[in-house]
């Protein structure tokens, strides 16, 4: 049994505007978008039908994954090839496309992240031989480093707060009568509140965020003053930054535009997403905000067409919502299960729930890392079935993908690999240190027999 939408495909640009869909959690995200998209269109009739189309998704890896999905699905539609749509990044929004002309932007260029990391550097060591105490040393330059890097975060992290104001954080400390160092840490907070916006208009420069901001300000306006005729569809964001939301709220409007947001849940109460709105550490708290501050209630969000929840999905998804649930809603979770179970009863909401979920505990990564590819060998072994190993946690991935290699078997993980971990990456690293103490022997003898060293030879000097 599975939960269908009521809207069919063709009609997904019929509804009248505001149109927001979500796709279930369970449901394969860019296929199932492509899939509709290209049907709602009318690819089946004409290659360039999407042509025109503009699809805005998270990062460059979605991008990729959709254009691929349209293809497999041109080719379902008796297409072999077609013209794609025009598939952009959010926040990749710049005058350098061509897209906004310099005239729609009122920020200047940003500072590259060298750039910033050295400027907030400066800021850190110039604000410490301020303070004039004889009891501070000297700020080590990796220390310096490491705080700009600190200062980078929160300068982004306030920017996608919207409500930060810097201005205030003196006379905070000051009402609040803290202690002598709470005083000195607003003192070292400065260095964002007002020294920071002072270089970067010294330089002509804006913060990445900021400008990312203001060219979707810019592209708003755009679409305000002249409404494509085209599909517009933003895909995949959750609204989390300040830009986003602001291009979705314009694209909503537009005669042909859409948002499809991922895995909003449907079946929860307006009691429920109040709650939500002070848990910020729920999964649906960015999406209830967002919604929220595009003016839309969650009942008015609509299943995306062709995106089906099976049962198993859907009582998986009620699990795992009530497992996630706010402090205040958990006193009365049995009840739950038996109103959300109905007629079949909460112990077959739970097995369906669990149904192909297996826990394996492992002593240490090494041993997590061999589990995950036995397993994934094992799924390359069985005819028709395909496996995918997914976490937040790099290291396991490449620790993964080298015991995969040891059977001949190249899965390379999709975030990349650290510069420092590949063979020139190591190289490079081992010159660094030599040449800052080129008379330790043991740096030496490791850049002497690092397979990059030829010296005229065919392979390292040593063999190796």
């Amino acid at each position: 049994m599975t939960q269908k939408s009521s809207r069919a495909p063709k009609a997904v640009f019929d509804a009248p505007a505001p149109r927001i869909f979500s796709i279930p959690p369970s449901a394969p995200f860019v296929e199932a978008l492509a899939t509709t998209l290209a049907e709602a269109c009318g690819l089946d009739a004409s290659a360039d039908a999407l042509a025109e189309a503009v699809v805005f998704l998270p990062n460059r890896r979605a991008a990729r994954a959709f254009a691929e999905a349209l293809h497999d699905a041109a080719r379902r539609a008796g297409r072999p090839a077609l013209i794609a749509p025009d598939i952009r990044v959010l926040g990749d929004l710049d005058e350098d496309d061509g897209r906004l002309t310099p005239s729609d932007l009122t920020l200047p260029p940003v500072l590259s992240p060298a750039k910033r990391r050295g400027a907030l550097f400066r800021l850190i060591q110039r604000w410490r031989a301020a303070q004039r105490d004889p009891t501070l040393p000297p700020l080590p330059p990796g220390s310096a480093l490491a705080a700009a890097d600190e200062l980078a975060a929160l300068l982004d992290q306030s920017a996608m707060g919207e409500d930060a104001d810097w201005a205030r954080l003196k006379d905070v400390a000051m009402e609040a009568d803290l202690a002598a160092h709470w005083h000195k840490s607003a003192s070292f907070l400065d260095i964002v509140a007002a020294q920071w916006p002072r270089h970067l208009e010294e330089k002509s420069a804006s913060d990445p965020l900021a400008r990312r901001h203001a060219a979707a300000e810019a592209q708003a306006a755009v679409w305000a003053k002249e409404p494509p005729a085209h599909p517009v569809v933003v895909a995949g964001s959750t609204g989390a930054t300040p830009a986003s939301r602001t291009l979705m709220r314009a694209a909503m409007l537009l005669p042909k535009g859409a948002i499809v947001l991922p895995g909003l849940d449907p079946e929860l109460s307006a009691a429920a997403w109040d709650e939500i709105g002070r848990a910020p550490s729920h999964p649906q708290f960015t999406l209830g905000r967002a919604l929220d501050r595009l003016g839309v209630s969650p009942d008015s969000v609509e299943p995306w067409p062709g995106a089906d929840e099976a049962q198993t999905a859907r009582a998986r998804r009620l699990l795992i919502n009530e497992a996630l649930a706010p402090a205040t809603r958990t006193k009365d979770w049995t009840r739950r299960l038996v109103q959300l179970a109905g007629e079949k009863g909460p112990t077959d909401l739970i097995q369906n729930g669990l149904d192909g979920l297996a826990l394996i505990e492992a002593e240490d990564q090494g041993d997590e890392a061999l589990l995950a590819a036995l397993l994934l060998r094992e799924a390359l072994e069985t005819p028709d079935r395909t496996a995918a190993l997914v976490t937040p946690d790099p290291g396991l991935a490449r620790r993964t993908s080298s015991l995969l290699a040891r059977w001949d078997v190249a899965l390379t993980p999709s975030g990349g690999t650290p510069l420092l971990q590949t063979s020139p990456g190591r190289y490079l690293g081992l010159l660094g240190q030599w040449a800052r103490d080129p008379a330790d022997p043991v740096l030496l003898l490791s850049v002497l027999k690092h397979e990059l060293t030829r010296l005229g030879a065919e392979r390292g000097c040593f063999g190796v």
